[in-house]
């Protein structure tokens, strides 16, 4: 056991330092290229779809792939904020080279870096440790997701006219409102204008008019232009209420629709979801023998991944995935 402790101390300090933390940079590189291998699976398994059903996938795998790429994103900028593209990216070209030629002084670093006792034998071996400890439920849940987009569109062939859209089948279990209505309206604002009397508002003395003195000694010209200036101010006061009340009527209006298109949306996705757990209450068995067949298609994929090519290839096929996750 010496030997070995001393075997990776000495191994370690021979290998070159490299930027950032192996034990979070090496199972976020996985986690990227496990994510870019799950959209070419997919499309082998509807390649005899419709177009409409391909769409419908197409945009549930963009969904699904972005929503973990952003976790691994997320995760390592707690640790390295703008920086991370540039070390993930580096770091992943530095292992690939290392894992090309077999760099026992990099895998025994690698091995310190994430806490293993013994060295692993080779890169197959270390990506065998990782893949059943730290990226087991990644696998589980690329696993589970190639089997709901096989279970579903198996159901689609069979039962079509019984089979809900892709979106609701995906998100069953999810009874989230599908869209939250907001107004910023004042409630005072929302009261229906009450009627005006033609005749009473007619008679209604304007205000701030006054009706001109004979005999005042103010000029009679000048008090019939400051009335007129009145008059014009009053009817300008006027129109910005009129259209104000008009404006909130208006928005009171929207807003009852938008709520009544918002609970018509939410009982039709309630009913699709609700169908679509009947639908895999039936097909659980089906679920899970498919879950289980893609988790060791996907586990013995990855232990039998051998890099090809040499320096440039290598280099440039390294960061690819990061420069996906990471595309603006």
């Amino acid at each position: 056991m010496l030997l070995v402790i001393a075997s990776i101390n000495t191994a370690f300090v021979n290998a070159p330092k490299m930027e950032g933390n192996p034990a979070i940079l090496l199972p976020a590189y996985f986690r990227l290229c496990s994510v870019q291998q799950v959209a070419p699976l997919v499309a082998d398994i509807a390649k005899e779809a419709s177009p409409e059903i391909k769409k419908e996938i197409e945009l549930a795998v963009a969904h699904w792939s972005a929503d973990r790429v952003d976790a691994v994103r997320v995760e390592l900028g707690q640790y390295y904020q703008q920086q991370s593209q540039k070390i993930l990216g580096e770091f992943a070209v530095r292992y690939r080279a290392a894992e090309q030629s077999q760099d026992h002084d990099f895998l025994a670093q690698t091995a310190h870096d994430l806490g293993l006792r013994t060295v692993p034998k080779d890169y197959g071996a270390l990506r065998a440790i990782l893949l059943q400890t730290l990226l087991k439920n990644d696998l589980k849940l690329e696993a589970s997701f190639l089997s709901e987009i096989e279970t579903w569109l198996d159901l689609k062939q069979r039962l079509p006219d019984k089979t809900p859209p892709l979106v609701f089948w995906l998100t069953r279990k999810d009874r989230r409102p599908v869209s939250t209505a907001s107004s910023t309206v004042d409630p005072a604002m929302r009261r229906p204008a009450q009627p005006v009397d033609p005749l009473v508002a007619a008679e209604a003395p304007s205000p701030n008019v006054g009706a001109v003195k004979i005999g005042s000694d103010v000029n009679p010209l000048d008090a019939m232009l400051a009335q007129e200036k009145a008059l014009h101010e009053k009817r300008l006061h006027d129109t910005v209420a009129d259209m104000q009340l008009i404006g909130s009527e208006r928005k009171q209006y929207e807003d009852q629709v938008a709520a009544k298109k918002q609970a018509e949306a939410q009982a039709e996705a309630n009913a699709m979801k609700h169908q679509a757990e009947q639908l895999a209450a039936v097909e659980q068995t089906a679920l899970q023998q498919r879950e289980n067949s893609w988790g060791n298609r996907l586990l013995n994929a990855a232990l039998s991944i051998v890099g090809a090519g040499a320096g440039a290839a290598v280099s440039a096929a390294a960061v690819v995935p990061v420069q996906r996750a990471f595309k603006p």
